[in-house]
């Protein structure tokens, strides 16, 4: 049919993609129409563009590659990134959000909601059905 168990994170997947590239080109207008008349554009204002070009390009990354990866370790993967991207640095917090996080999400997708998530290729796929197991979601 027209709608399965991928439709909603797919839109959602693409939703955040086409609201961070339409936030991006925001930024880049501001920044260059301020930049009229002056020579150089402030650097925080180049290091923010570089973020949003680069949450982006982390958010269609996570999205390609979940095929492979699997959703679990592509998420644990994604927020430990987005952390570093946004600035957080301290290992404890980053791997408590991204641990929690995925944990949180897994239950909430496929034991509560019944979507059948990607698990990944090969042995990342047989990796994502023992964490499951662990985890007591299968």
């Amino acid at each position: 049919g027209i709608a399965g168990p991928t439709t909603w994170p797919t839109v959602m997947l693409y939703a955040v993609a086409l609201f961070a590239l339409a936030w991006a080109v925001q930024r880049t207008a501001g920044v260059l129409r301020r930049r009229e008349g002056s020579v150089a554009a402030p650097p925080q204002a180049v290091a923010g563009g570089l973020r949003v070009w680069g949450g982006i390009g982390l958010v269609l990354a996570y999205g390609f590659s979940l095929a492979w990866l699997g959703f679990a370790l592509g998420t644990v993967l994604y927020i430990v990134l987005w952390l570093l991207l946004s600035g957080i640095r301290s290992p404890k917090l980053i791997a408590a959000v991204s641990g929690l996080g995925t944990v949180a999400l897994l239950y909430l997708f496929i034991k509560l909601a019944l979507m059948p998530l990607d698990r990944g290729a090969g042995v990342i796929g047989e990796f994502s059905v023992w964490l499951y197991r662990l985890l007591g979601i299968y």
